[in-house]
């Protein structure tokens, strides 16, 4: 489950890869790449704060099983 920040950076990804398809059929490709390093970023930005929380379940999984022995 995603947080609300992360679901409103995912949604503003979506939104400048959009921008970044138009600038593309536009045939601004300058503009374009702009727009798709921005996207590269917020996606960048999810994927570490996800990661972040999967490794701290990982921990806590591990603690439980010391715990058993």
């Amino acid at each position: 489950q995603r947080s609300p920040e992360l679901r409103e950076r995912l949604t503003e990804a979506t939104r400048v890869s959009n921008k970044m398809m138009a600038a593309y059929r536009e045939g601004n490709i300058s503009k374009a790449i702009d727009f798709a390093e921005q996207v590269k970023a917020i996606r960048v930005y999810v994927l570490v704060r996800e990661l972040l929380d999967y490794a701290a379940s990982v921990n806590n999984l591990s603690c439980l099983y010391l715990c058993m022995c």
